[in-house]
């Protein structure tokens, strides 16, 4: 699954293209941020994203989870 380069993050990512609806004090700016495990996507929150930005974020999700959420760095490779 992803890894951070910059913090090492394997956990917690967000989606940089899809902006989030309403604002949220110090959270995210993404529309859609999600949980890996160790070997899948386990879980998703949707601030904003469509159904269909959804499930095809669930089923391609090296294209859509492109920051981490703990440094907002762009730095992530995927295996």
């Amino acid at each position: 699954m992803p890894t951070c380069i910059k913090c090492g993050n394997s956990t917690h990512f967000s989606c940089g293209h899809i902006t989030r609806s309403l604002p949220w004090n110090n959270g995210t700016d993404s529309g859609l941020v999600a949980l890996f495990n160790e070997s899948s996507l386990v879980n998703m929150e949707n601030h904003g994203a469509s159904y269909e930005d959804l499930n095809n974020a669930w089923s391609n999700p090296h294209l859509y989870f492109n920051l981490c959420s703990i440094c907002k760095s762009d730095m992530i490779t995927w295996p």
